[in-house]
């Protein structure tokens, strides 16, 4: 399962992503202000023997915290354009955490999202200013920056459970972050911090049943949620298998029932989905 690509489609691709990274480093530099590249443009840079080995049709880019405005800013201004929109969001659409911009690369196009989290509809208490914190320049580009190795695996897997892993490169990524060695110690207590601790078990048990080399069996048992979360979790993902979702779907009601397991934080949960229902009647009613 774990492949990657080194044809000739990939490296045009790189080229043209390349010179796209370069131009939104130029606009976030010259507008005083960065921004963290995540998942595979990152990953890219830093842990895959060649850039352009690691497919991918978008751009991700994680905000400061209160910088979004600057930030969009900054890229549109660089002649990047705000995707449309289908239907009202007026009052649901910061829920989702990103911002879609398109991008013109001569004849060609790519998508960036520009992201305030990774989480979907509540977000989970992720140390986003820690996460900046420790953060480092990425390669040859000022003005982007590319997470620590610790953060970077929580930050995949959380994507992924949005997802509900269905993202085969997601592992991909997994793995080659977790060849790197990252501390596992700081990994289990930032995934308990952030709530994260049946996310990252779910990622890293399917993991490790694909290649017991790919993920150290210490690790998945040391984010291991419990039996009664194991129950839960095993009625909609089928863990150690890959997809690992029974059902998958886009966004609705079932999406949410069974994003449920994944949640560390209940309450929370509970109380953000019914306040995002009750905006988005609102925006179904045109009173938003």
């Amino acid at each position: 399962m774990l492949r990657t690509s080194s044809s000739a489609d990939g490296r045009a691709t790189y080229l043209m992503r390349a010179h796209l990274l370069e131009r939104i480093a130029t606009a976030l530099q010259d507008a005083g202000t960065d921004a963290l590249l995540v998942k595979g443009a990152a990953l890219a840079l830093t842990h895959y023997p060649s850039p352009w080995v690691r497919d991918m049709c978008d751009i991700d880019l994680l905000v400061r915290p209160g910088e979004l405005g600057k930030v969009l800013d900054a890229l549109t201004a660089a002649g990047l354009e705000r995707a449309a929109v289908a239907g009202s969001r007026s009052l649901t659409g910061a829920l989702f955490g990103e911002t879609i911009l398109i991008a013109r690369v001569a004849t060609a196009s790519m998508m960036v999202e520009v992201h305030t989290g990774l989480d979907k509809l509540v977000a989970r208490p992720v140390d986003h200013a820690g996460i900046f914190a420790r953060a480092r320049a990425a390669p040859g580009l000022p003005g982007l920056l590319v997470p620590a190795d610790e953060d970077h695996v929580l930050l995949v897997a959380l994507h992924e459970a949005s997802h509900e892993f269905d993202h085969t490169v997601g592992f991909i990524d997994l793995y080659m972050l977790l060849r790197s060695r990252p501390d596992q110690a700081l990994l289990v207590a930032r995934a308990r911090e952030w709530r994260l601790t049946s996310v990252l078990y779910v990622a890293l048990a399917t993991l490790q049943a694909l290649d017991p080399s790919f993920a150290p069996m210490q690790l998945v048992e040391s984010c291991d949620p419990g039996p009664l979360r194991r129950a839960a979790l095993a009625r909609f993902y089928d863990i150690g298998h890959f997809p690992v979702a029974r059902r998958s779907g886009r966004l609705g009601l079932q999406w949410v029932v069974r994003q449920t397991p994944l949640r560390d934080d209940l309450g929370a949960w509970a109380v953000g989905v019914t306040r995002y229902a009750g905006l988005r009647a609102l925006e179904r009613l045109g009173l938003g």
